[in-house]
């Protein structure tokens, strides 16, 4: 089938070269994504990264304007971005999230970058790309971002990519960076190592192989540690990065079929129309296990040390068993999606294959068929970004400026739970504890003079004269609301975007 396949690509002349293709499919995949429009709904960890890289393009690192436990790297992204648009004079939010979509359609053409030098084929290639492009899911988020897992999946898609052409530096490089935005994608650092290790042969070649693996993943976490030391903040980073997770975060007990029902569940509600593809995408990819370990004649060893499939092999089980474990939203199944749909590209068209095989046709069918399937992925995909735009972010704005200007000029806000605000309005809020998840209180308990009770009691004495307060959970998040009850009053402002509570006389 892939010989069929190759075979059909050089009959196709305007398939030759794939950087022409990367880049119309970088413009197509930015034209339909656009089509919802800029303006969708800022929701709450979208905020954060907003937030954290306003601050951080004012100087302030994340993890220091914003305690969360994600990775650094989407607000250093939404900083940058910032910094770069300055001179132009445009909000913020929207060049963040222009960036997050150059992003997001880089993400749709490295995908067939990364089937073309699997397969050595252009027509899986552009498959996979085309039916990614259809995930509402994931696209959903690339004109309403920040979202943290955009980079990571073109971060993910480039290591994987790279790690098939033996490139260790760059894609454990690409790996670092991924985990950067979402820790369990240290995957990608780690695979791309021990493959330059059994990929190379005994000697000086392994040596420096594994040298530059080592260097390539090394090198953003070392740049990143010397920003925050330089900063004084590099004990925030290493437990916003990592600490917190393992000393404080914690996860409510559930049955064991609920790490395997959830994840599908959360699925099939976001994007009901895809979730068929990537239950096809899975079956197929554990048929490319069969066919890739079959064609070393069945030795798992040696399909690690010469087949270039490795790194997907070798990675895949990874994301999927972290999911049974720890599965919140749809985005969690960001780091599966370039898999599971190059997979599903690879069976259909193997199956294309074996129907112009029985119908006995050539070039002409296979043609035909490549042809509507782009233009019913695009058609499709363009009818379902027009259908999910809403402009939700205009009511935020204006929303945002009338509570602002409940208080005199230069008065800061506090926001607690409720992220949005201080992204839009582009200001500092009074605490760097913007969200209250599980574990923070507990953090905040062991880390601020007094401990959770001594934060509020400066928090008071700076007398803040509204509360912009959003959801919290956690043990501590009672304290919280029960402070916010004795000294403010929830003032009925018709806002169904923020609960503003006034201080008391």
């Amino acid at each position: 089938m892939l010989s069929q396949a190759r075979d059909f690509d050089r009959r196709l002349p305007w398939l030759k070269t794939p950087a022409v293709i990367v880049v119309l499919l970088i413009v197509v995949s930015g034209s339909v994504y656009s089509l919802q429009g800029m303006n969708t709904i800022l929701g709450r960890d979208n905020a954060i990264f907003l937030y954290a890289g306003e601050q951080f393009a004012d100087g302030v690192p994340p993890y220091v304007s914003i305690f969360e436990n994600k990775g650094p790297m989407p607000s250093f992204l939404a900083g940058w971005s910032i910094s770069l648009a300055r001179p132009l004079g445009i909000e913020p939010i929207y060049v963040v999230r222009a960036a997050f979509l150059l992003l997001s359609s880089m993400s749709v053409a490295a995908l067939f970058l990364l089937a073309f030098n699997l397969f050595h084929s252009r027509s899986i290639g552009l498959l996979s790309a085309l039916t990614f492009l259809t995930f509402l899911g994931f696209g959903r988020f690339a004109c309403a971002g920040p979202r943290a897992k955009t980079p990571m999946v073109l971060f993910q898609i480039l290591a994987l990519t790279l790690m098939v052409r033996r490139s260790w530096f760059w894609a454990s490089f690409c790996g670092a960076l991924a985990c950067l935005v979402w820790q369990p994608a240290g995957i990608f650092v780690i695979a791309p190592i021990v493959l330059s290790y059994l990929q190379s042969t005994r000697g000086r070649e392994r040596v420096d192989a594994v040298r530059r693996a080592l260097l390539g993943g090394a090198f953003p976490f070392a740049l990143t540690a010397a920003y925050y030391a330089i900063k004084g903040n590099l004990l925030d980073a290493v437990y916003g990065f990592g600490l917190f997770n393992f000393v404080y975060l914690s996860r409510e007990a559930r049955d064991w079929h609920e790490g395997i029902v959830n994840p599908l569940r959360a699925i099939y509600i976001k994007d009901p129309a895809t979730a068929p593809i990537l239950v096809a995408g899975f079956i197929a990819m554990l048929a490319l296990y069969v066919v890739r370990v079959r064609g070393q004649n069945g030795s798992i060893a040696r399909t690690l040390k010469e087949d270039a499939f490795a790194g997907v092999l070798l990675t895949f089980p990874i994301p999927i068993i972290w999911s049974y474990f720890d599965f919140q939203k749809y985005p969690d199944a960001f780091v599966f999606l370039p898999y599971l749909v190059v997979a599903f590209a690879w069976g259909a068209w193997c199956a294309v294959g074996a129907l112009v095989s029985t119908l006995g046709r050539g070039r002409g069918l296979r043609m035909a068929i490549l042809a509507v399937l782009a233009v019913a992925s695009v058609g499709t995909s363009a009818s379902r970004y027009v259908a999910v735009g809403d402009q939700g972010l205009l009511v935020q704005q204006r929303q945002a400026k009338e509570i602002r200007a409940m208080v005199s000029p230069g008065t800061a806000l506090l926001a607690i739970g409720s992220p949005q605000i201080h992204a839009i309005l582009n200001e500092a809020n009074l605490t760097r504890y913007g969200i209250m998840i599980v574990g923070m209180g507990a953090y905040i308990d062991d880390k601020e003079p007094g401990g959770f009770e001594g934060w509020l009691e400066r928090i008071e004495s700076q007398k803040p004269p509204l509360v912009i307060h959003g959801y919290t959970s956690g043990l501590q998040a009672t304290k919280l609301r029960t402070w916010i009850q004795n000294h403010y009053r929830e003032i009925d402002v018709g806002f169904p975007f923020f609960s503003v509570f006034q201080r008391l006389e």
